[in-house]
């Protein structure tokens, strides 16, 4: 008895001086645990020796998780691939249309616009493709002074 007294005193000490409220809160929660369901012996981690078995990741943890490489691929890449697929099926129909015969007035703007359904979707794809290449670049710039070569005297 004098053991789990002992042990809930240096609970609270340590509940008085802490600051991390999470850490504090699995305190909190650990000396209610104790109160109801008398003493527990809890397994502690090396890395928190005050969480509770089975305990998920706070969201601090959580939002730094980060997306797969194959899902960061295809979310960067998805829209671009709409919009030139898109435009490729537009500029066929309208196409087909002439070569068969049928081509009346709407067939020139349909093609217009699968063309720009095509550059949009070019855009797109080297956006993505700079975006992936600046995000593998090391931060921090470059070596050289923002400054241009005719004022720095080179």
């Amino acid at each position: 008895m004098k053991q789990d007294e002992k042990e809930r005193q240096i609970l609270i000490n340590r509940l008085k001086t802490i600051r991390d409220p999470r850490e504090r809160d699995k305190i909190i929660h650990h000396l209610a645990r104790t109160e109801h369901a008398g003493p527990v012996r809890m397994e502690e981690s090396a890395e928190e020796p005050w969480a509770p078995p089975g305990q998920a990741k706070g969201p601090a943890e959580a939002r730094t998780e980060k997306i797969p490489r194959g899902a960061g691929f295809m979310l960067g890449y998805a829209v671009p691939a709409f919009f030139i697929l898109f435009g490729l099926f537009y500029i066929a129909s309208a196409v087909m249309r002439l070569i068969s015969g049928e081509g009346d007035s709407s067939a020139g703007p349909q093609i217009f616009m699968g063309v720009m359904f095509l550059l949009f979707g070019v855009f797109g794809f080297l956006k993505a493709r700079r975006m992936r290449l600046r995000a593998t670049q090391p931060r921090g710039g470059t070596t050289e002074t923002g400054r241009s070569r005719i004022w720095a005297g080179k």
